[in-house]
């Protein structure tokens, strides 16, 4: 996220022009048949094959498809014509404006929405949102999921081979997990919490006690993903959780999402105000 509104644009030719310069000269292009676009951010990856196809905008379509993230602006990159145009050079087709226009600025979103034969936003709910801000294109929902040997702790994945042999081939084995015993899960979950804490404490020095309930939230820092709504009673909160409940809080706010960083801010305040009464990092 360095740099400025240019930088940003430098940054996102080398991805989407770069990157198909890259798969051409591996080899691999004449292979794809489909190009996934995960926000905006890739879609000048559209303008090569626009050039590539003489402006055929249609069959440019049926080769790409978007998936939208975030409805928070500052996650939708927009750029100035005087700045895009020169940068672009040939790879700017005389109908750029036609296919990315947004209020006077080339509109990367907009770009991928309109060279995209599928849009799909990543929740049921997002995908009403998404249709509201997306009026004329069709938005499809596909829940996020994760990968799961990524996602899963050392701890975890050893409680797993033990007794779900077959889960790192095939994530349905995880349906199991109900078979396995109370008592081994509790012991790994016990692990993974020593390791939380022994990694906050070495970084706050807050002190957080393995024997309190923890209650963690690590998301990045945007409006609706509402960080603060645990303190919409500060004394209550802090009647109900002294010596009996602790929270970690990690995140952060996209440089350009100056909301974000007042809930940061905000989140600050409320633990500097819970000092000596609720334990919060």
């Amino acid at each position: 996220y360095a740099g400025d509104n240019q930088h940003r644009l430098y940054q996102e030719m080398a991805m989407g022009l770069g990157g198909m310069a890259a798969l051409k000269l591996l080899g691999y292009q004449k292979s794809i048949r489909v190009y996934h676009m995960n926000e905006g951010h890739t879609a000048f990856l559209t303008l090569d094959l626009l050039k590539d196809s003489r402006g055929d905008v249609e069959a440019v379509r049926q080769q790409c498809v978007f998936t939208t993230h975030t409805p928070v602006p500052a996650g939708h990159d927009e750029f100035s014509y005087d700045t895009a145009l020169p940068a672009l050079g040939e790879f700017a087709p005389v109908n750029l404006k036609d296919l990315a226009d947004n209020h006077g600025k080339l509109s990367m979103t907009n770009l991928a929405l309109h060279l995209s034969r599928s849009i799909n936003a990543v929740s049921k709910l997002h995908a009403q949102v998404a249709q509201h801000m997306y009026p004329d294109d069709t938005v499809k929902a596909v829940t996020n999921g994760v990968h799961h040997l990524s996602w899963t702790s050392r701890e975890t994945q050893h409680l797993y081979d033990k007794n779900l042999p077959k889960w790192s081939v095939d994530p349905t084995e995880l349906l199991k997990v109900k078979d396995i015993s109370d008592t081994a899960l509790w012991e790994s979950h016990m692990e993974n919490k020593s390791n939380l804490l022994d990694y906050a404490n070495a970084m706050t020095q807050k002190g957080l006690s393995p024997d309190l309930l923890t209650f963690g939230f690590a998301r990045r820092a945007a409006t609706y993903k509402r960080a603060n709504l645990l303190f919409y009673d500060m004394e209550r909160l802090a009647s109900v959780c002294k010596g009996k409940v602790q929270f970690i809080f990690a995140g952060k706010a996209h440089p350009r999402d100056e909301h974000g960083k007042e809930v940061i801010q905000e989140l600050y305040t409320h633990v500097k105000q819970l000092s000596g009464r609720v334990n919060i990092v």
